[in-house]
């Protein structure tokens, strides 16, 4: 019995920093590179400092990434603010797409 061809797996990735994390757009070019390279989909999410004060909640930025997952799959348990900046960035009707994909 002959086997299927793989098809090769598409993925959508993500980045997200502020604005004045200047290390942040080095790697975003070199993730656009790669995705590029690879068929895969490139998303940077650079946000203002202010944007991420209220998504972070006084902790280190690092954590901008678990609430923007927390709102890609889960929006409902993360807070009214950082809900608002996410669909400004992406956009409901574009984060519910992207998970049917």
């Amino acid at each position: 019995m002959a086997l299927a061809a793989a098809r090769p797996l598409k993925f959508t990735i993500f980045t997200n920093f502020d604005e004045f994390y200047d290390v942040g757009y080095f790697c975003a070019a070199v993730n656009a590179v790669y995705c590029k390279q690879w068929g895969h989909q490139f998303m940077p999410c650079v946000l203002r400092k202010d944007q991420m004060d209220h998504i972070c909640e006084g902790r280190h930025f690092a954590w901008a990434k678990v609430a923007l997952l927390r709102w890609l799959f889960t929006p409902d348990a993360c807070g009214t603010v950082a809900r608002k900046i996410f669909e400004s960035w992406l956009g409901e009707a574009a984060r519910k797409k992207l998970l049917k994909s």
